[in-house]
């Protein structure tokens, strides 16, 4: 465990959390753990099939709603990984993000990028939805994109359902991708 970290202290300040956001962090601290293992395993073909992703792009142009719920995943996916007592690096983070965005059927793509700095090799992972970068933004610059997948999610709540939904959850909360 990182030293100075409370894990009673911040595992109290989770259940303080509205209902739908709590369990929005809940799903995204799980599935940073399990990705995080999963990636360490080399799985990355299994896990991309089960987010039904493949190769491609989804579109930049998305609804009003959409950009909301991609908000909200984007707080929870950094949250939950700056609340547990582990590091989470940028393909679980954005493996995570996906995963939840499939779930509330959002399209997404995951972007896997490397970069040639100082006779060394690096890559990145981060994850887009519309015109939004959610996971892996800042340093996403530095890299050249070499894979897209896109996941399409299908059926499950409209737009305007997802909306309403979060509207009545969290009235007054901001967007929570702010760290409010």
């Amino acid at each position: 465990m990182t030293p100075g970290y409370n894990f009673q202290k911040r595992f109290m300040a989770v259940f303080r959390l509205p209902r739908l956001r709590k369990r929005l962090f809940l799903q995204a601290a799980v599935g940073l753990v399990y990705y995080r293992f999963a990636v360490r395993q080399r799985r990355l073909q299994v896990l991309l099939a089960a987010l039904d992703a493949s190769m491609g792009e989804s579109p930049e142009d998305i609804v009003a709603a959409d950009l909301e719920i991609a908000n909200h995943v984007a707080w929870a996916v950094a949250s939950a990984a700056n609340h547990l007592p582990l590091e989470f690096v940028c393909l679980p983070r954005a493996l995570t993000g996906m995963r939840l965005l499939h779930a509330l059927n959002v399209s997404s793509t995951l972007y896997l990028g490397a970069s040639h700095q100082s006779d060394e090799l690096k890559a990145h992972a981060w994850l887009r939805c519309g015109s939004s970068i959610l996971t892996g933004g800042k340093e996403s610059r530095q890299y050249q994109p070499l894979a897209t997948f896109h996941s399409r999610p299908g059926g499950g709540t409209t737009g305007s359902e997802r909306r309403e939904e979060w509207k009545s959850a969290a009235p007054s909360q901001g967007c929570p991708a702010s760290g409010s």
